[in-house]
């Protein structure tokens, strides 16, 4: 039998109702502490992740209903992060494509989950442009361009920031589709919730208590 003796109640650690409200009420009263820490010496502040995500935010606000789903396709780049909580923010979903994808597989992603936006590096703009045509939802493609974390802020330019503290997303929207192998025939989507990341980070938090 295995037990954790540290374990405080069910939902002890996550009190916050949606993946949105957690970020902005763990950015805002520490905008100067790191929020990403990455190998090559490239620290993000919460504050600075807070504020490109507000901002990408904004930019969508107008490009992306509640439900639409968002196609990334970034390596190891903050934009990730920012592009993920902004279409959140939103009430959009992201479906995470491998930047190792090649073009048939590709076109099954974008064409089975619909997606209506794709969020890329330019290293992908030749494979992007091979599928592009046979992908009809497809309205949008955004390039990632310049250093990070500021990636995205090109097509934030005169764009109001879409506060977090005034998101209406929900917890029982659906924040991911992961296609994931492991069954015949193209891969299928998994979808998650904003529920499901809440009760992920919980069960971390109350097993593993981190300091701030």
């Amino acid at each position: 039998m295995v037990a954790s003796q540290s374990a405080g109640p069910i939902w002890s650690a996550v009190p916050e109702s949606t993946v949105v409200e957690l970020i902005w009420r763990a950015c805002e009263p520490a905008p100067e502490s790191a929020a990403m820490v990455f190998e090559d010496g490239l620290v993000v502040t919460r504050g600075q992740l807070l504020d490109r995500a507000e901002r990408f935010a904004g930019y969508l606000r107008s490009r992306v209903g509640v439900g639409n789903r968002i196609a990334l396709m970034i390596g190891n780049r903050t934009e990730f992060m920012i592009a993920w909580l902004a279409a959140l923010a939103n009430r959009a979903t992201v479906v995470s494509i491998n930047p190792a994808t090649m073009s048939y597989d590709l076109r099954h992603l974008l064409t089975d989950s619909g997606a209506v936006m794709l969020v890329a590096e330019p290293d992908y703009r030749g494979v992007i442009d091979e599928v592009r045509a046979e992908c009809p939802a497809l309205q949008e493609i955004v390039y990632v361009s310049g250093p990070e974390p500021d990636g995205l802020l090109a097509c934030c330019q005169g764009v109001r920031p879409q506060r977090f503290r005034d998101s209406e997303s929900r917890r029982d929207d659906l924040a991911n589709i992961y296609y994931t192998s492991g069954t015949t025939g193209p891969p299928k989507g998994c979808m998650v919730d904003h529920e499901w990341w809440l009760r992920t980070i919980d069960v971390v938090l109350r097993l593993n208590p981190w300091t701030p």
